[in-house]
C-alpha cells in the first residue's frame, strides 16, 4: 500500500496546477461540480440539522483526499470547520490558493491510511474521487482508521464508482484505469460492510450520467442543474449512475 500511494502523490504532483481546469473547466465539469457539491452538502447535513440551527455544538468535518478543496472551500465558507488532508502537497498548495483566509478550514499533508489525529476528533468524513484508485482488500483498513478518528455516531461519505454503470461504458476494454491505475467498481450491494463491521450503512446517491450535461448544459445551465440533481435520488441512477455517494454510521 505504501508503494501505491507514492505512485497516487506522484501522479498528482505533476497533474495538480491543470487539474481543475482540465476536468472540470468545461460546461459538463462546472455542472457536474456544482450537482456534485450540492448532492454531498445534502446528505451530509441532514445529520446534524440540530447542530447546525441551534449553533450549540459545532460541527468538525475531515475531508480525506481533498485534493484542490472544492469540497473543502465550499462546506467551510458556510461556517462549517473543515480539516483538509491529502498525500500530495502540490494538490493542496493549489487549495490554498483558493482559499480566503476567514474561512474555518486547515490543511494536513497525510496518508488516509495513518491519519494524523487522535481518536475521536471529528464528527464527520468525506472521501471523493479517491477510493476508485484504492484496491478493494485496503478497504477495510481504511474503515479501520477512519471508525478511529471518528466520534461516537459519526458520519462517513464515500463516494464510490459505480461497477454497473462502468461496466456498460467499458464494453470491448479489458480494465479501466485512472493515470495506469487500475480502478475498483463497486455496486450498490457491495457497499454493505464495505468498510468493517464498526458501520451501519444507510442513504446513497446517485451521482446521474454525464451524458446529459455536454448536450443539455449549452440550452440551459439552471434547468440541468435542476435534473441532474433531481436524478440523483432516482433508482435507476442510484444503480446505474457513473458513481455514488453511501453514507455510514459508526456504531456506538
Amino acid at each position: 500500500m505504501d508503494q501505491h500511494i507514492k505512485t497516487l502523490q506522484e501522479l498528482f504532483a505533476d497533474d495538480a496546477v491543470s487539474y481543475d481546469d482540465v476536468r472540470f473547466g468545461s460546461i459538463s465539469g462546472q455542472l457536474y461540480c456544482e450537482a456534485h457539491y450540492l448532492t454531498l452538502k445534502k446528505m451530509l447535513l441532514s445529520n446534524f440539522t440540530s447542530e447546525i440551527s441551534t449553533g450549540k455544538k459545532p460541527i468538525r468535518i475531515l475531508d480525506v483526499a481533498m485534493g484542490t478543496g472544492r469540497s473543502s472551500i465550499r462546506m467551510a465558507s458556510e461556517g462549517i470547520e473543515v480539516v483538509g488532508i491529502d498525500v500530495t502537497i502540490e494538490m493542496m498548495q493549489v487549495a490554498r490558493k483558493k482559499k480566503t483566509s476567514e474561512i474555518p478550514l486547515s490543511f494536513v499533508q497525510g496518508d488516509a491510511f495513518k491519519l494524523p489525529f487522535n481518536a475521536d476528533s471529528f464528527d464527520a468524513v468525506i472521501c471523493c474521487r479517491m477510493l476508485q484508485m484504492i484496491p478493494l482488500e485496503d478497504y477495510s483498513k481504511f474503515g479501520v482508521e477512519i471508525s478511529r478518528i471518528l466520534r461516537s455516531n459519526g458520519i462517513l461519505i464515500a463516494e464510490l464508482w459505480n461497477k454497473s454503470y462502468q461496466t456498460i461504458r467499458c464494453l470491448g476494454q479489458r480494465k479501466r484505469n485512472t493515470w495506469g491505475l487500475n480502478d475498483t467498481f463497486i455496486t450498490t450491494e457491495q457497499r454493505r460492510m464495505l468498510f468493517g463491521n464498526k458501520f451501519v450503512d444507510g442513504d446513497i446517491a446517485g451521482l446521474g450520467f454525464p451524458l446529459v450535461l455536454p448536450i443539455l448544459g449549452r440550452i440551459s445551465k439552471k434547468w440541468t442543474l435542476k435534473l441532474y440533481l433531481k436524478l440523483t435520488q432516482n433508482t435507476f441512477t442510484k444503480n446505474w449512475g457513473e458513481s455514488f455517494f453511501a453514507q455510514y454510521r459508526l456504531l456506538e
